[in-house]
């Protein structure tokens, strides 16, 4: 088992999102960090921003690749020789979404794997939607990303904020 893919909207990337990273790249000779881009969902931060902020998450871990995928996981997958998924769970509700997208990455490519690594259990609750939603109410969100996301949330906020009074 030589590689893996992480894959995510990482919108943004959290502590939970890095733990995992961080093991499974101990597991595997090269991790592949694939930032999902789905033009049906509205995402907070750019495709450009994802990279970056995963790309400065990831600088000390030289067997992990970010790019970017805009279709199926199993599609990169194939094209890149790799058989296993590598996915996060939290609780028991996360894990039945989970299992089924799992299933049906398996019926796409069936030369693909899912492994199912569970959260740290201090980043168990930790989901991207939930510290936007914090982050845009005025709430503390250090303890839950790395100061690179917090303060371009800051930004984003700030731009956001400006953009609404410049009307």
């Amino acid at each position: 088992m030589s590689n893996a893919i992480f894959p995510g909207s990482f919108d943004p990337p959290t502590y939970g999102h890095l733990n995992l990273i961080q093991r499974s790249a101990y597991i595997f000779e090269h991790l592949h960090v694939v930032v999902a881009i789905n033009p049906q969902k509205r995402s907070f931060f750019s495709e450009d921003e994802r990279i970056a902020m995963m790309q400065e998450l990831c600088r000390d871990l030289p067997n992990v690749t970010i790019c970017t995928w805009d279709t199926f996981v199993v599609e990169y997958a194939r094209n890149h020789n790799i058989h296993i998924i590598i996915r996060g769970v939290r609780p028991l509700s996360d894990f039945a979404l989970e299992f089924e997208q799992a299933l049906y990455n398996h019926q796409l490519n069936d030369k693909v794997e899912t492994l199912f690594m569970p959260s740290a259990g201090k980043y168990s609750i930790l989901r991207s939607s939930a510290l936007k939603e914090i982050a845009l109410l005025g709430g503390d969100i250090s303890s839950m990303a790395p100061s690179i996301v917090t303060e371009m949330m800051q930004k984003k906020m700030e731009s956001m904020k400006n953009s609404t009074y410049d009307t």
